[in-house]
């Protein structure tokens, strides 16, 4: 399973209120400065400021999902908001950023049976790296499916890997 399951994602574009990225930086420590220009990215390339763009790889955990800290994109993400259906704040505070979230149905079987059910009949133990999965939701899905004599546990060793979650689920002994 190790990060076959990173395809299984639902994507949306999210609003964030100037103050609730701001609490996100301070929380994750990053080094952005979320001043009215980080908003406008033509006109740091105008004022030859392009190093000021935050355009981030880098991702925070939010509301059981992921977002990238790519603030200076926000009107693409809005104009990708509006195309999809979305609604839009008309305020010009509202930042617009990408928001990814594990689809729990990705364990589900045609069948409607679990697939980490069926995979531990056929081994003892199961090992997913995944960059928004846990623990935690995959103990959720073993108890609504009913599947009992397992035992998840996170293995991810944080000195060495930062981003992804190793979680090992395992036949209880």
């Amino acid at each position: 399973m190790l990060r076959v399951l990173d395809v299984f994602r639902r994507f949306h574009i999210e609003e964030l209120s100037r103050f609730e990225a701001t609490m996100l930086i301070r929380r994750d420590r990053q080094k952005i400065v979320l001043d009215k220009h980080v908003l406008a990215p033509a006109k740091l390339i105008e004022s030859g400021m392009q190093h000021k763009i935050q355009h981030s790889t880098k991702r925070t955990r939010l509301r059981r999902g992921s977002i990238l800290y790519q603030f200076s994109l926000s009107d693409y993400f809005k104009a990708i908001r509006l195309i999809t259906g979305g609604n839009v704040d008309g305020r010009d505070e509202t930042i617009y950023v990408p928001f990814r979230r594990f689809d729990d149905g990705a364990f589900v079987l045609p069948s409607g049976h679990s697939m980490l059910g069926q995979l531990t009949r056929m081994a003892d133990r199961v090992i997913i790296e995944d960059v928004d999965l846990t623990a935690r939701p995959l103990r959720e899905h073993l108890e609504r499916f009913d599947v009992g004599g397992l035992r998840v546990t996170d293995v991810t060793d944080r000195q060495r890997m930062r981003g992804a979650s190793v979680t090992l689920v395992e036949k209880a002994a």
